[in-house]
């Protein structure tokens, strides 16, 4: 079986829901040097002159420590299946990977997809925690392994399952999530209206950048507070309920 990978006639592929929107083009342009280089470059900021060789050293030798080729992120195809919005994470991206040459596809996905800036969600190694789903050890799962039989020489056995309902499960509620809040948003902007007097019955034209982390009050510029309304901007702090109730 070993074997059989080494010489990349097994084929695994995966699934992640990742932080961030992923476009494909950056899936399709990242390289094993390009990968490497943008790595180091960070490693070579966070480390001082009397750290940053080993440092370097540590990056090259993951690799050989985990027993994987130093190209095999080039080995890798990888997919963007979908995007959902999230209201803590901006948006969530499922991704498929399809790798050979490695036993250990879902330790290369997710350093390969840590290094782009998109890790995974999850607590393991080189993966991201996402709030409110802080106890999965990482969002990710295998779709497919195709391989040769060992039984009856010539023949491909593979072995396909759908995307785990656990995964499918966590976009339905970041989905759900986000819709709430953008509901509250806009209930709240409609009622205390525009920064620059917009009326009430004027503001389905805003929109609410939950993505981007906005806050409704910024947008429209006031917020309620014990009873009166204040003009806020980026400059100041927002009135928060809990206050209130203080």
């Amino acid at each position: 079986m070993l074997e059989n990978i080494d010489n990349g006639l097994v084929k695994f592929t995966v699934c992640a829901l990742c932080h961030g929107n992923i476009d494909q083009a950056l899936l399709d342009q990242a390289t094993a040097k390009s990968v490497a280089d943008t790595a180091k470059k960070a490693l070579c900021a966070s480390a001082n002159d009397n750290t940053r060789g080993n440092t370097l050293y540590q990056y090259d030798m993951w690799f050989q420590y985990n027993n994987l080729r130093a190209d095999v992120f080039d080995l890798a195809t990888l997919r963007v299946m979908s995007v959902t919005k999230s209201s803590t994470a901006g948006h969530l991206t499922m991704i498929q990977g399809a790798m050979t040459h490695t036993a250990s596809p879902s330790l290369v996905l997710r350093r390969l997809m840590f290094e782009l800036g998109h890790p995974i969600a999850g607590t393991q190694t080189y993966a991201k925690p996402l709030q409110n789903h802080k106890d999965k050890g990482a969002l990710q799962a295998f779709l497919k392994i195709e391989l040769p039989s060992l039984a009856d020489i010539g023949k491909q056995v593979v072995v396909d399952e759908d995307i785990p309902p656990k995964l499918l499960n966590v976009c339905l509620r970041e989905a759900k999530f986000y819709g709430q809040r953008q509901k509250k948003a806009l209930a709240e902007i409609a009622r205390l209206g525009g920064s620059s007097g917009q009326p009430a019955s004027d503001t389905q034209a805003w929109t609410v950048d939950l993505v981007n982390g906005k806050p409704a009050a910024y947008i429209s510029g006031r917020k309620e507070f014990c009873g009166f309304v204040f003009r806020v901007t980026p400059d100041t702090l927002i009135p928060r309920p809990s206050t209130e109730t203080l």
